[in-house]
């Protein structure tokens, strides 16, 4: 079962929270001091913080393909700073430093001496790679690395001459008028547009049961503010996508890690979770799961609903991936079998169209799109007018449909081509459903940890995601992730 929060810190700080780059040219600083270096901006950045361990000297010489006796040299020195400490069975951990020392001389060039005594972002409850949303973020602008990390369509599919013109017409036929303030809610026309796309995939939709929100990104930000509080347990699966780990972590949740296999969530585990703890949100992606790209059965989805209307727990349904079945026969939307109203839809745009519109959408009770809408409020007050035109204009031409026709052909292709090369691997097998989504989720033997795997990847140009970014802390079960990893096809042509 899962840990208590009492020791929300004590967790091992990773390479991705880190921020460590090695610079090799013969004008750089020592190979230990460029170490010593980047932790200490890591607690600057507040991504690490009091309490937290820095990987094993081993480990992190390689994950970053040095001697071991440079890391034990970087940690010497930062012991010597007073910035971490050596405490047995808990190895290297960041320390405060001592208050009569002189703060600003550790400062790498600032004079504000309490930016190192900041905690970490979150109370350092969101694992062990804060930064890896943003790290994966990054790697797109980087033009000669080959990204298998990133879950984004492919630049070669994005709609942008019918977006551009969809954007023009919107321009041309409201003038400025388009360029103030819209509803918190959303457009009214996107909104209809959106429930009637939802009508289709079976679920029972009204406009006003929709509200836009920027991304599934904040979505997920809104719902974790909206729907719980600081202290609450929030079951999610294990494994899970990481913005959802991260999200409800940092808003003071308890996360309950439950198993999944090859079929989805295991709800039978959840059924006695469910009995035993005071859940108070579930949160699933049921189609084409990230990262595993399972899906949940007909027989498992009503056995879920049965259990949250049971238990009185609403369901929060992911659903980034559900219309990139690649042969377009998917399963209906877990809303569309819902008959109690418990289940709050999760949609976005950045998975289909472009991650940079910035668009997505929750639809909820009446009740609940009013605490959204109220959360969104206090976020950014609405989602781009812009944005919403073009991608309305895009859905209600019919080109939307059309061009998510030709995405699912070409991720099929892709992924057929993925799966044939990792097919002469034999070390490393694929464990995903072959059905569609942007994922393919890989088994490695117990002889190399997927971190150390992730990280000579990456010497050689080759971004790929470890699979423990994806597991709660505390999750049931044996499994965390060590010996997985994600491989992402959808933006390699």
């Amino acid at each position: 079962m899962p840990e208590s929060t009492a020791r929300p810190r004590d967790f091992q700080a990773a390479k991705g929270t880190l921020g460590i780059s090695v610079d090799r040219s013969a004008a750089a600083p020592p190979l230990f001091r460029q170490i010593q270096d980047g932790i200490r901006h890591g607690m600057l950045t507040g991504a690490i913080g009091v309490g937290m361990r820095l990987p094993a000297e081993r480990e992190l010489a390689a994950i970053l393909g040095v001697n071991r006796t440079t890391i034990m040299h970087a940690y010497q020195e930062l012991a010597a700073e007073g910035l971490v400490t050596a405490r047995p069975g808990r190895g290297t951990v960041i320390s405060l430093p001592d208050q009569d020392q002189d703060l600003n001389s550790l400062q790498a060039g600032t004079d504000s001496s309490w930016l190192l005594t900041m905690p970490s972002f979150g109370n350092g409850t969101i694992g062990p790679d804060p930064n890896l949303l943003r790290d994966i973020a990054d790697l797109s602008a980087q033009p000669n690395l080959i990204n298998f990390a990133a879950g984004a369509p492919g630049v070669d599919l994005m709609p942008v001459a019918a977006l551009q013109r969809e954007l023009a017409s919107a321009l041309s036929d409201y003038g400025g008028g388009i360029l103030g303030y819209g509803p918190v809610e959303g457009l009214p026309a996107l909104r209809e547009s959106i429930a009637l796309r939802m009508q289709a995939r079976g679920a029972r939709v009204s406009s006003s049961e929709v509200i836009v929100v920027s991304g599934a990104t904040q979505g997920l930000a809104l719902a974790a503010r909206a729907l719980i509080e600081p202290g609450d347990e929030v079951a999610v699966e294990a494994p899970s996508y990481v913005g959802v780990l991260q999200t409800f972590a940092a808003a003071g949740a308890r996360l309950i890690g439950v198993p999944m296999d090859r079929h989805g969530l295991r709800v039978d585990e959840l059924a006695t979770i469910l009995s035993r703890r005071r859940i108070r949100l579930i949160v699933v992606q049921p189609t084409l799961q990230n990262p595993t790209n399972s899906t949940l059965s007909l027989e498992r989805r009503e056995r879920l609903l049965s259990l949250a209307e049971r238990y009185g727990v609403p369901i929060l349904e992911d659903d980034a991936y559900g219309e990139l079945w690649h042969d377009g026969s998917g399963p209906a939307p877990l809303k569309a079998i819902d008959r109690h109203g418990n289940v709050i839809y999760l949609g976005t745009f950045s998975k289909t169209i472009a991650p940079a519109l910035r668009l997505g959408w929750c639809v909820a009770p009446h009740a609940v799109i009013g605490r959204l809408a109220l959360a969104k409020q206090f976020a950014d007050l609405q989602s781009g007018v812009l944005a919403q035109l073009a991608v309305n204009g895009f859905m209600v031409s019919g080109a939307y449909t059309r061009h998510l026709e030709a995405c699912r052909q070409a991720y099929n292709e892709r992924r057929t081509t993925m799966l044939a090369e990792l097919s002469t691997l034999p070390m490393i097998r694929a464990e995903s459903s072959r059905d569609g989504g942007l994922y393919v989720w890989c088994r490695l033997p117990e002889h190399l940890p997927a971190r150390t795997l992730a990280a000579a990847a990456g010497r050689a140009g080759v971004a790929i995601l470890a699979g423990d970014a994806f597991y709660p802390q505390g999750s049931l079960g044996q499994l965390d992730g060590s010996r997985f990893m994600r491989l992402s096809f959808s933006s390699q042509t």
